[in-house]
């Protein structure tokens, strides 16, 4: 989940952060650390939002059976760019194999690229066989995803 990948990147971050990083560094960096862990997920979440310039939200698409799928969306805040222009647009499918996964495996990444990268990251959540789901059922809501981004003009990259 977003916290424990944060807690990961945090602590990789101090372990085999800067070299030469004084003890007064470390401790510091540990002191944010149990300050954003005491926050829980939602204040992991919020933070990162205003260290990376990117907003998250949870949206839904229809799919071609009429049912929602429900989509992660990280948007860079400050685009640049010409008024109303469209951004590109990476799909991210989780990994699984269409079997296990969940879309919140990827999200500190998207949360921590979208800015740079300039583009909508979206990561559906599609049904997965661990769920009780026939296939293709998963591929059908990805497809419908794909669907309703290219049908909104947005380059997929």
């Amino acid at each position: 989940d977003l916290l424990l990948s944060y807690t990961m990147f945090a602590l990789e971050s101090l372990l085999f952060g800067r070299p030469g990083a004084g003890a007064e560094e470390v401790e510091r960096k540990l002191q944010r650390l149990q300050r954003v862990m005491r926050a829980g997920e939602a204040g992991v979440l919020k933070w990162l939002e205003r260290q990376n310039h990117v907003t998250y939200e949870e949206q839904t698409v229809p799919s071609e059976d009429g049912a929602a799928v429900r989509i992660h969306v990280t948007t860079p805040t400050a685009q640049g760019g010409k008024p109303g222009e469209k951004l590109p647009v990476i799909i991210d499918f989780h990994g699984g194999g269409m079997a296990t996964g969940v879309p919140l495996d990827d999200v500190f990444q998207a949360l921590v690229t979208s800015h740079g990268a300039k583009c909508l990251i979206v990561a559906p959540d599609y049904g997965v066989g661990c769920e009780g789901r026939k296939y293709p059922h998963g591929i059908d809501e990805c497809m419908a995803v794909i669907k309703h981004f290219s049908g909104l003009g947005h380059e997929l990259i």
